[in-house]
């Protein structure tokens, strides 16, 4: 699967009924969009990389679409997996890297 668009990172939004919806960027990377109770206008956007470690697959939060351009979520979720494979990552706890 291709890159985002800027177009589908801020025009897509959870279907009627869903809580959330996930859409991936490719190579493990996602953008995580939720519901707001207090504004239509307003989804919250989450980067997260998904990794498999330690035989499970874990969320790694990136941080958010609003802060965090789609090149630097790419960027870090490239270097989270070279990390991951580099075995330098010592925990995953929560979705916090420590």
């Amino acid at each position: 699967m291709g890159s985002l668009t800027q177009a589908q990172i801020y025009g897509a939004s959870p279907d009627d009924g869903k809580s959330q919806a996930v859409l991936s960027d490719g190579s493990g990377l996602y953008l995580r969009i939720g519901r707001s109770a207090k504004s239509k206008d307003y989804a919250p956007r989450y980067w997260q990389s998904r990794l498999k470690y330690q035989g499970k697959w874990v969320w790694i939060g990136i941080g958010s679409a609003y802060d965090i351009t789609p090149d630097e979520a790419r960027l870090k979720n490239l270097t989270l997996r070279a990390e991951r494979y580099a075995r330098k990552l010592v925990t995953v706890r929560r979705g916090v890297i420590s």
